[in-house]
C-alpha cells in the first residue's frame, strides 16, 4: 500500500467517522428537544362523567318556588 491509497483510506475513514457521529448527535438532540416539548405541554384534564351528570342534573332540576313563609313550595315542606 503506498503512501497515496493510506492517505486515502485514512481520510474516508475520518470523513465516514465524522458524518455518523453527526448523525447520531443530531439524532440523540432531536430526541431530547421532544421529550422537552413533551414535558412543556399541558396535560389534558381527565373527564369525570359522574362530576358532568351532576352538573347537568342541577342545570335541569326544576326551581321550587319559595312562599312568603320561607318554606319551599314542594309537598313535602
Amino acid at each position: 500500500m503506498n503512501a497515496i491509497t493510506y492517505a486515502a483510506v485514512l481520510g474516508t475513514a475520518f470523513v465516514a467517522t465524522v458524518v455518523a457521529i453527526t448523525v447520531v448527535l443530531a439524532y440523540l438532540l432531536d430526541r431530547r428537544d421532544e421529550r422537552i416539548d413533551q414535558a412543556r405541554r399541558t396535560a389534558t384534564p381527565v373527564r369525570d362523567p359522574y362530576h358532568q351528570a351532576q352538573q347537568l342534573a342541577a342545570h335541569r332540576r326544576e326551581r321550587v318556588p319559595v312562599h312568603a313563609s320561607g318554606r319551599g313550595g314542594a309537598p313535602w315542606s
